[in-house]
Order: structure tokens, then C-alpha cells, then sequence
């Protein structure tokens, strides 16, 4: 799957992200995008731990990446 993402909807991934927390359903259906499609693309993105933390997940399955 090598799907092509704009700029803008990376930042509404990341977006929607915050905002559901890992309901991919709820976030693929809010892109347009497949669920697999867009958690790899999230997966895949380099993101430095920065950007991370800005992100509030809201799930209680997940939680934030180490602090080095």
C-alpha cells in the first residue's frame, strides 16, 4: 500500500489523532482514507518526540513515548 498524502492531510491526520485518540474508524472516516492506510502512514511519519507530546491522546490505551 503506497498511498500518496497531501501535506494538508497528514496535518489532519495528526489532527484527528489528538482528537479520537486511536479510533481509526472514526479517523478514516473523518479523511476519507482507509483505516490501514492511514495508521501506517502515521507509523511511518518522522515525527520527533516534540511533535509527540503535543499530540493528547485521549484513549487510555495509549500513552506517550518515553522521554529520553
Amino acid at each position: 500500500m503506497n498511498e500518496t498524502w497531501t501535506e494538508q492531510e497528514t496535518l489532519l491526520l495528526l489532527d484527528k489523532i489528538a482528537e479520537y485518540g486511536e479510533e481509526w474508524d472514526q479517523i478514516s472516516s473523518e479523511l476519507k482514507k482507509d483505516k490501514t492506510s492511514c495508521v501506517v502512514h502515521f507509523i511511518n511519519l518522522p515525527l520527533n518526540e516534540n511533535v509527540l507530546e503535543k499530540i493528547n491522546f485521549h484513549s487510555n490505551n495509549l500513552s506517550k513515548p518515553p522521554v529520553k
